[in-house]
């Protein structure tokens, strides 16, 4: 096994790494494609350019990995921070030569010049056959890790980290409670119809509720101004709310105050008279029967909060 430069050992490269790196070295051999044609569709008056604008795109693939070759690291792979170790420098040539030079030359070289139809054949059967072995060796890199291309695990190659990853163990609790945390967010959508009936009902209760409140006040309030418009025959009327009303009009009293009236009763025959306190207005007191001329037929007094509840 190899050693890092700081002399620690080289830990392998995931599968998931490795399959990261080369799907990013396809994106942007991709965009680099693009943007050369691009450029040659926008030079004016080359037609030479257009004609052979499919063969630049093949020549771009080995120019992009020649990185592979000098440095070991495909621009991929130096972005994820891996890289490819060959045993020998002759091995990382040859793996650069089958893999990447090769079926870009004869790929151009097919293109130029009008081979021989059976040439063709054989050319179009060899390019099957290398698709054929390539999705096999891909299976068994999924199943077994390893180089992810088959010349590299032919010629002895292995991907490593450039420096040491940091390896951590899952925390299982946290991935628990994040999971049940979207399983009851998604709980509560699920109740959200429910949610919206239970609310319309309370509101129309609620409004029914308000409704039969304010149609009561309103039917006590009616009782009170009929109440308060009535006087009683032989007494003082209702008083409501702490009003103190006038036994002579019927109105709240002005100037509130309260005479003792004799009246006289039968009882079992005879006369008895009867001392009781009435409240009247000061205007109505003195016009009524009840003071008398000279104020000698009763007892009065003004209406304090001392003597208003005696």
């Amino acid at each position: 096994m190899g050693k890092m430069k700081n002399g620690e050992d080289e830990f392998g490269a995931l599968r998931a790494v490795q399959i990261d790196a080369a799907l990013l070295d396809n994106n942007l051999l991709a965009l680099i494609q693009a943007r050369i044609d691009q450029i040659v569709d926008t030079a004016g008056g080359a037609h030479c350019l257009q004609q052979y604008k499919q063969h630049f795109r093949e020549c771009i693939a080995p120019l992009y990995f020649l990185s592979h070759f000098l440095a070991g690291q495909t621009p991929g792979q130096r972005l994820l921070q891996i890289r490819t170790n060959f045993p020998t420098t002759i091995k990382a040539l040859l793996n650069y030569l089958l893999c990447f030079l090769l079926p870009s030359f004869v790929a151009i070289i097919i293109k130029l010049r009008p081979f021989d139809r059976r040439i063709q054949l054989w050319y179009s059967r060899a390019q099957t056959a290398h698709r054929l072995v390539d999705f096999i060796h891909f299976c068994l890199f999924l199943a077994q890790g390893g180089p992810i291309r088959p010349t590299e695990r032919l010629l002895g190659s292995r991907p490593v980290y450039v420096q040491k990853p940091t390896i951590g163990s899952l925390n299982f609790t946290a991935l628990n409670r994040e999971l049940l945390g979207h399983s009851f967010v998604q709980l509560c959508f699920l109740f959200v119809p429910l949610f919206n009936v239970l609310k319309r009902r309370f509101l129309r209760a609620l409004s029914r509720r308000r409704q039969q409140h304010f149609c009561r006040d309103r039917h006590n309030a009616n009782k009170t101004t009929t109440a308060n418009a009535a006087v009683e025959l032989n007494g003082q009327p209702p008083s409501v709310a702490g009003i103190v009303w006038c036994t002579e009009c019927g109105q709240s009293a002005i100037s509130a105050v309260r005479a003792k009236r004799r009246t006289q009763q039968q009882q079992n025959g005879r006369k008895v008279e009867e001392e009781e306190w009435k409240t009247y207005c000061h205007f109505c007191l003195f016009q009524s029967d009840t003071f008398g001329t000279d104020g000698s037929k009763c007892q009065w007094e003004m209406l304090t909060l001392d003597n208003k509840q005696q």
